[in-house]
């Protein structure tokens, strides 16, 4: 109800195209979700090589945020799982309609807020494709919202459905010299004030809603899955500037 008269007044001005969910139904967190969306394809492309021959895993594709820029341009299989049921349907209904390449599922994870009824714990979730299935794997705004437990299960998943020569994109916030000193003088835009050693939330009662992990642990847990990180790109969350997105993002392949 409280978006229904912008979800209207974008209709009457032909603002909301028929790739772009209503305002009611965004669920994927702040910014403008066009603008976001074409600035990660970019980010695919210009950093982390993306080709529109790729066959590409979106690991917790929302409301298709990031999978509508991509029907543009991927030519190959694109796969996405979300726990949300409403953004699984609106992607199914408007973008597989149109783009059989592009394929959507739910996955029955357990979340407090987007999907009490899952069956199945985030740290022992499978992903529902076979080994070695895909070149280009990524996770944007998922791994901040997951315990450590979850995050080990998912770069284990990560790995095991990523092609030999492949490579994965995660985004982060990561805990460092820089970002914790920036996070003391008050500089950062998110409060990560309860510490638990390798990780800092902002919220004891719903720790999910945002974590942040020391980029040694980042580090070392990629490692134990056979991954080495390729490239890292602060975010502006801790105060940075000139950064290629909010959060911070993770280029890794398997070790040579």
């Amino acid at each position: 109800m409280l978006f229904a008269p912008f979800d209207l007044f974008d209709h009457l001005r032909g603002k909301r195209k028929q790739l772009t969910p209503r305002r009611s139904l965004l669920f994927v967190g702040r910014g403008d979700f066009v603008r976001i969306g074409r600035e990660f394809l970019d980010i695919f492309k210009t950093e982390a090589g993306l080709l529109p021959s790729d066959t590409v895993l979106d690991v917790g594709s929302g409301i298709g945020r990031m999978a509508i820029p991509l029907t543009d341009y991927l030519e190959n299989r694109y796969e996405g799982f979300d726990v949300v049921p409403e953004g699984v349907n609106w992607c199914q209904k408007y973008i597989s309609s149109r783009f059989p390449n592009f394929n959507f599922q739910l996955a029955d994870i357990h979340n407090r807020s987007y999907h009490p009824s899952g069956k199945v714990r985030a740290n022992a979730y499978v992903f529902p494709y076979e080994q070695d299935s895909f070149s280009f794997v990524f996770a944007t705004s998922v791994l901040t919202h997951l315990l450590p437990d979850a995050v080990d299960n998912y770069i284990s998943q990560i790995a095991r459905v990523l092609k030999p020569d492949g490579r994965c994109l995660l985004t982060f916030f990561l805990l460092n010299d820089r970002s914790r000193e920036n996070l003391e003088c008050g500089h950062a835009q998110a409060d990560f004030k309860f510490d638990n050693g390798t990780y800092s939330i902002v919220d004891k009662d719903m720790p999910e809603n945002a974590v942040a992990y020391d980029e040694g642990f980042v580090e070392a847990l990629l490692d134990s899955h056979g991954l080495c990180p390729t490239s890292v790109s602060y975010g502006s969350w801790s105060g940075s500037f000139g950064c290629l997105s909010f959060q911070d993002v993770v280029i890794a392949t398997f070790k040579r």
